[in-house]
């Protein structure tokens, strides 16, 4: 008997202090609430009140695309860069980055180098369409201000990747990919006509020149 009195206090207190906490006891057990998390989603569409040159892919070459980017930083371009081309920017533009490809994260230091770390989606690319993804990311961020070359990174882990003439390489720079970009007088020669806008014709003639120039 006197057991149970010994029980029955702590049982009567808990139940007070509940009740003071306005916290009720139920009868029964109830099953606790689902907790979820959201996770922000890439948009589909590129947006932004300011413009950049995005590279893409037609005809196995790369040719510059004017797309609105929130900032002219390399974490926004490289988030564009990373939306596949839509229907509106032309029938003939595709993107050899994988379209499960992740920017990780990105780091610039004084002298020019950007150091771009990308998920291992990037892997699923290789032979010449490989050498074109990277094409269009080194081309792409290389027009920022600031920016001279790239070194790669695949989960946190350093890449070396093909850079034409000087083999595999640690860090690449807009040279190492300027003989894929697509040359306007290809399509006098073949007798085509040009699938480019004018305005692609215009930027992708100015980016062919100054590369002359430095290369």
């Amino acid at each position: 008997m006197k057991a149970r009195a010994m029980w029955a206090a702590p049982l009567l207190g808990a139940a007070l202090l509940l009740a003071s906490c306005g916290i009720s006891a139920d009868s029964e057990p109830r099953a606790l609430p689902v907790t979820t998390t959201t996770s922000t989603v890439r948009n589909t569409e590129p947006s932004g009140d300011q413009r950049a040159d995005i590279y893409l892919v037609t005809n196995s070459s790369l040719v510059p695309t004017l797309r609105q980017v929130p900032a002219r930083t390399p974490t926004e371009v490289m988030n564009s860069l990373l939306i596949p081309p839509s229907s509106a920017e032309g029938e003939s533009l595709s993107s050899s980055i994988p379209a499960a490809t992740k920017l990780l994260g990105v780091e610039r230091d004084e002298s020019g180098l950007l150091k771009v770390d990308l998920s291992s989606d990037f892997e699923d690319v290789q032979g010449d369409a490989r050498v074109l993804a990277l094409g269009q990311i080194v081309m792409s961020l290389t027009e920022l201000p600031g920016v001279d070359r790239l070194q790669f990174f695949i989960d946190g882990e350093p890449l070396k990747v093909f850079s034409g003439e000087r083999g595999d390489v640690d860090t690449v720079n807009a040279c190492d990919y300027a003989e894929r970009l697509r040359n306007p007088a290809d399509d006098n020669t073949t007798g085509r006509d040009s699938d480019l806008t004018p305005g692609q014709l215009a930027a992708l003639t100015e980016r062919r020149d100054e590369l002359m120039e430095v290369c």
